[in-house]
This record gives structure tokens, sequence and C-alpha cells, in this order.
């Protein structure tokens, strides 16, 4: 089921809600002053990533070495 991003006119405050692709445009209510002008917004999708890193990248996706202390002690990152 797909997230949606609102964002109210009244107060600028952004929802975000999983609704099925039919009820993406019904009337929401924003949580914050229970105004019902809400803007859905377009955002990027989101990637899982899964499995190992990129080639070249550091345990936190970065092309450069972390600044010390490292991020990573053997094969676990403690940004994570």
């Amino acid at each position: 089921m797909p997230i949606y991003q609102y964002k109210c006119r009244s107060c600028g405050e952004i929802s975000e809600l999983m609704l099925p692709i039919e009820q993406k445009d019904a009337m929401i209510i924003c949580n914050s002053c229970n105004n019902s002008e809400m803007e859905r917004q377009v955002s990027a999708p989101g990637l899982i990533k899964s499995g190992a890193n990129a080639p070249g990248t550091t345990c936190c996706g970065r092309n450069e070495r972390c600044e010390t202390p490292a991020c990573s002690t053997g094969d676990g990152c403690r940004r994570a």
C-alpha cells in the first residue's frame, strides 16, 4: 500500500498516510488544526537497500572514509 504525503494549506503541517490507491483523493483532515484543505505532495519513491554495499563505498554508503572514529568495526555498522 503506498504512502502519500499531504500538506495542510492552513498550518503547513505535513502528514503521511498509508492509503489504498483508490482512496488517495479522499478527504483528509489535518491532525494539527482539523482543517480539510490538504494538498497531496509529490514525493520521491523510497528504495529499500538489501545485500552488500555498493563497491567502493563504506558501510554508511559514503564514497570516502568516515571521520574518526571509524563508523564500523568488523562486519557491523555502529551508526545503524
